[in-house]
């Protein structure tokens, strides 16, 4: 786990003779992911500089970055974990490459020279990793299946700058911190920016399951893996449990290889405490489990964390913050790199603060709801569909129309019955969803927006996708593109690297979200309860009526917070006509939104509103400014 970075400017004699100090700079804007060890490899006359600042996990004495082989024609630098590195060593050796190191880095080197671009479907992991072939001038990056690895780029068709944050990019000159208007509403609608685009019209963001290549001054970028959606379980209910267990526990066994010290998050919830179950089944020495709770009780799960740490005899260690969010909130937007308000970043930030002074590696739960259909819109959609198959499709539209016709429905995840008569797609948006796009309209000033509103990004998913009538396996596909790549994994990777933590997600295996797609809806979501066919493939180690509760999150107090703590700083960036603020709002509007928010004339929480607002303007001070 580390950070790297490169400049590849094969024709531009200016920047090759700034290669080093260009890259010493972006190197020490993402030295906080990697402490250990910065390595540099620069080659001058091709105009490359590849970078890397090491976290130390595995192979610590002899697995520095960037890596070659024998001959120095093949280098890499990479970010994250190849858990299947010791089968793939074996196979190549048996083809006659010879190994230097024990690393999994190393094991990328050979497979490229083996396998060429094809290398990576040979990759079981988390990655994001770039090869210099020398011998043919060719670039090949690639981001892993699941976008677990972030990976930034600029190309303006002659130069081409990586980095693992953005923020090591837009150190180059060649960078303009200009404004993507089009991202802008993304992260309106959805509270980050999803990929392709970034904040910024220069940079783009790799999407998973995706290689890159520039070669003869062309850019190429392929689709290696994708997810298919037909039902072709022919497993009895009895041996899906059973080969899902068995998946998950080979999943797990394989990300405990470390040299370092390793634990697990333990929220209390249903994937957190499955995985620590996991864990304790493989390991010999106890489970080193990582708890914070808040003084706030509707926001605290630390006691069903302790039930799960006494049942498994865990080495538990639980931390109770006081949450100063004012005197966090700048370091966290600084270290998330693009306007992003989805508010468990604060807890997360802090509980990998707290978790790295025991650990340096810690598995995580990630990936249950989206792919077993744990989240409350997943519900929504079933309901909805129920009706479907009750009403036809022009009563529920006139059901719809009529009982919101006059209604400002810019809050956040539309109503229920808004959605009565939407189709599949439309449903998923309005669920999703932050500001509408008629109120974006409002907020947003009309000089900026321009013609912005032409492509939603969930609805292209949707456009994208192939044929099928199971209306919440195509909301799971959607948010597994986009929410949970560009929302959940990368806010986890950003807060965790932020302390030099390493994350590993089992249940973000290839493999376990291939079965997890084969199997029908009906076994993982129904009237009674959500990810089913999940929790009971473990009932043996964890009672499902343990989870049988009210779906809580990783939520915290966002409503008292911009009441109390914070609202000094949306005064100051929102609401004063002498603010600092980025000229990007209405005022009016925005002041409007307040007095609704403060005084609660809707009876509706506006916090995400009001906070995507401050993010966006606090996050434009730092970066832009």
């Amino acid at each position: 786990m580390c950070g790297i970075c490169g400049i590849y400017t094969p024709q531009n004699n200016k920047y090759k003779e700034g290669l080093k100090p260009h890259i010493d700079t972006m190197c020490s804007l993402i030295e906080h992911r990697g402490p250990d060890e910065k390595g540099l490899h620069i080659d001058a006359e091709n105009g490359l500089a590849l970078g890397h600042q090491r976290l130390s996990i595995i192979d610590v004495s002899t697995g520095q970055q960037p890596m070659t082989n024998e001959d120095g024609m093949v280098w890499v630098v990479f970010n994250g974990e190849i858990y299947n590195h010791n089968i793939l060593r074996q196979e190549l050796l048996s083809k006659g490459h010879q190994f230097r190191t024990k690393s999994d880095t190393e094991t990328i080197v050979h497979a490229y020279e083996e396998w060429g671009e094809d290398c990576v479907t040979h990759f079981r992991g988390m990655f994001a990793f770039v090869v210099w072939d020398k011998s043919k001038r060719k670039l090949f990056c690639a981001r892993d299946r699941l976008g677990i690895k972030p990976f930034y780029y600029y190309w303006d068709g002659h130069n081409f700058l990586f980095s693992s944050e953005l923020k090591s990019i837009i150190s180059h000159p060649l960078v303009k911190r200009s404004i993507n208007n089009s991202s802008l509403v993304d992260y309106f609608r959805l509270q980050y920016v999803p990929a392709p685009k970034s904040i910024l019209n220069d940079v783009q963001k790799l999407q998973p399951g995706r290689t890159l290549t520039i070669h003869d001054g062309n850019i190429r970028i392929n689709r290696f893996w994708e997810i298919d959606l037909d039902d072709r379980s022919k497993l009895s209910i009895e041996d899906a449990q059973e080969s899902l267990r068995n998946t998950l526990q080979e999943s797990v066994d394989i990300r405990l290889e470390s040299e370092v010290p390793i634990g697990a998050f333990l929220s209390g919830g249903t994937d957190s405490s499955i995985i620590v179950a996991l864990m304790s089944q493989l390991m010999n020495d106890s489970v080193k489990t990582h708890c914070i709770g808040f003084d706030h009780k509707e926001f605290d799960e630390s006691h069903f964390a302790r039930i799960i740490a006494d049942q498994f005899k865990t080495d538990h260690e639980e931390t109770f913050i006081d949450i100063d969010i004012d005197k966090n909130i700048e370091k966290i937007i600084w270290h998330m790199d693009e306007p992003f308000s989805d508010s468990s970043a604060i807890p997360t930030y802090l509980l990998c603060q707290e978790t790295k002074k025991r650990v340096t590696v810690c598995l995580s739960g990630d990936g249950g709801d989206e792919l077993f259909s744990g989240y409350n819109w997943y519900d929504e959609i079933r309901k909805l569909n129920k009706l479907d198959s009750k009403f036809p499709l022009f009563i529920r539209k006139l059901i719809s129309k009529g009982l919101f016709s006059g209604l400002d429905t810019n809050m956040r995840g539309a109503t229920f019955l808004k959605n009565i008569g939407a189709s599949d797609a439309d449903r998923h948006v309005n669920l999703r969803s932050c500001f509408s796009d008629s109120h974006i309209s409002k907020i947003i000033n009309k000089d900026i927006l321009d013609s912005h509103f032409q492509n939603n990004p969930l609805l292209d998913l949707y456009s994208s996708l192939q044929s099928s009538d199971d209306a919440i396996k195509k909301a799971q596909w959607v948010d597994v593109q986009s929410y949970m790549s560009e929302d959940i994994l990368m806010k986890v990777d950003k807060m965790s690297m932020a302390h030099a933590l390493e994350v590993r997600v089992p249940i973000l295996d290839h493999n376990v979200v291939n079965f997890a797609f084969m199997e029908n809806t009906d076994r993982k979501i129904n009237s009674k309860s959500r990810k089913i066919l999940f929790k009971n493939s473990v009932s043996d180690l964890v009672s499902p009526r343990f989870f049988d509760r009210k779906k809580q999150g990783f939520s915290v107090p966002l409503r008292d917070w911009l009441l109390k703590d914070l609202k000094d700083r949306v005064g100051d960036y929102l609401l004063s006509h002498n603010s600092r603020g980025s000229g990007v709002f209405n005022r009016q509007e925005v002041n409007k939104l307040w007095n609704t928010f403060e005084n609660d004339r809707l009876n509706i929480d506006l916090s995400n509103h009001i906070w995507s607002l401050l993010c966006y303007e606090m996050w434009h001070e730092e970066f832009i400014n």
